[in-house]
């Protein structure tokens, strides 16, 4: 009866040291596991971060570009401007140069409207 018993405490004895073996081994895992988590959330909010980042670099490119576009644009309407006037001042002065319209090649001379008006 003893050897009995004596088996039975053994595969007692063998079943805790497995139990305890299998308990450390969770608690390991559960340990690495939330480690591992926390390291994911930590790597998540810095790529998070440089996103945030990236995207105000990126906000702040686009808005100086935007304002030298708008520059440029306001230079090349001036230069437009100036551009026109100067042609128009060319054209005036050739005309008044070739005597105001009495030449053949020239512009009709405008013609009063029946109301008295030029036309």
């Amino acid at each position: 009866m003893f050897g009995r018993v004596f088996v039975g405490a053994k595969k007692l004895a063998d079943l805790y040291a497995d139990m305890v073996t299998t308990r450390v081994q969770f608690d390991g895992l559960r340990q690495y596991t939330k480690e591992s988590i926390d390291e994911f959330k930590r790597l998540l909010e810095r790529q998070s971060d440089k996103i945030d980042r990236i995207e105000r670099e990126r906000i702040k490119a686009e808005a100086e570009l935007q304002a030298r576009i708008q520059g440029l644009e306001s230079r090349l309407n001036v230069l437009s401007e100036k551009a026109l006037h100067a042609a128009v001042a060319d054209i005036a002065a050739e005309y008044a140069r070739r005597g105001g319209g009495e030449g053949p090649n020239e512009a009709p001379v405008p013609r009063p409207l029946p109301d008295g008006r030029q036309g």
